[in-house]
């Protein structure tokens, strides 16, 4: 069993406590960040979305101070310039916890940041893959401030385009990617499935972000072509569905009994009541109820994108409305 980042308490929720702050994450919640990660609305099924909130979470709440950013900076400048022995002296300071801004004149100071002013200007003008990608995900942002992405979506590109370029080389010029660059980047997945490190399903999205990613810098002139095996049958990751089982209705009055006085009685009514998808009920919103005939009118969700959405009414279950 996989290490717990987080605790699991009685209220069905994960709670962390870090540095006097306090997070707390139901398994709704986490579906909706990470949708790939959870398997169920259990302790199980949400584990591995719990730890990944713990290392996201962790990951903004111990950042760097601006004197170790800095500190960082400097030591990169003494490096890519050949600057050993300044390298080495910038090394031993971070070692120490010191601080050199507190000791070098002012004139040091005004030297230095200059240098990382210079520095900052042509990193920021660079092709590297890190710029390009967190370029790509601003752009897929705007979509979510725009409401026509959900944030959880935006989550997931964002690990997934991470995932490619991590593995690509972060400080790479994009110029560098060949068909051969998309065949490694196949393989690579294809072994992490083998070790039981991802799933199909899992194989199949990151390829696909990758794949729509290169496409955008081709677009934007950040690449000349693109590599010829983007649409090779033979790179795709194939994936088996399972036909569903539908519940009959002994199986609903089974559970019911064990439901009761819980949310879970409410969303199994609906979606029985309605004939809908847990996805479908969670979309219902209060303007869609009539309060007074007991009646809901719904579109599906599924059909959303389309100006003219056909819609439904039907008369809710009485005990499906009195829980409502």
């Amino acid at each position: 069993m996989a290490e717990e980042l987080m605790n699991w308490r009685s209220d069905n929720h994960w709670h962390l406590k870090h540095n006097g702050e306090r997070f707390k994450k139901s398994p709704r919640q986490l579906r909706k960040l990470y949708p790939d990660l959870v398997t169920a609305d259990t302790q199980a099924g949400t584990r591995k979305a719990a730890n990944q909130f713990v290392i996201d979470k962790l990951a903004t709440l111990n950042r760097p101070t601006y004197a170790e950013t800095r500190l960082d900076e400097m030591i990169d400048w003494a490096v890519k310039t050949g600057n050993v022995e300044s390298a080495k002296s910038l090394q031993l300071s971070k070692e120490e916890g010191l601080d050199p801004f507190k000791i070098i004149s002012n004139e040091g100071k005004a030297v230095w940041i200059d240098r990382l002013q210079q520095a900052k200007k042509k990193g920021d003008q660079s092709d590297n893959a890190l710029k390009l990608a967190k370029d790509w995900l601003e752009s897929k942002k705007l979509k979510v401030e725009g409401k026509t992405r959900s944030p959880g979506h935006w989550a997931n590109l964002q690990r997934e385009i991470n995932g490619f370029v991590q593995w690509f080389g972060a400080d790479k010029s994009v110029k560098e990617i060949n068909g051969l660059t998309f065949s490694q980047w196949h393989d690579h997945l294809v072994k992490q499935m083998n070790a039981g490190e991802m799933g199909a399903s899992a194989a199949k999205k990151y390829q696909g972000t990758a794949k729509t990613w290169i496409n955008w810098l081709w677009e934007n002139d950040q690449i000349a072509s693109l590599p010829k095996n983007l649409k090779n049958k033979d790179l795709i990751f194939e994936i088996t569905y399972s036909e569903p089982v539908p519940w009959t209705k002994e199986d609903l009055h089974f559970v019911l009994p064990y439901c009761k006085g819980k949310p879970m009685e409410l969303w199994l009514l609906l979606m029985a009541n309605l004939g809908m998808t847990n996805s479908e009920v969670a979309a219902i919103k209060h303007d869609d109820v009539d309060w007074k005939s007991g009646m809901i009118t719904l579109g599906r969700n599924k059909t959303k994108r389309f100006k003219r959405v056909p819609v439904i009414t039907i008369p809710l279950w009485k005990t499906t409305f009195d829980l409502l």
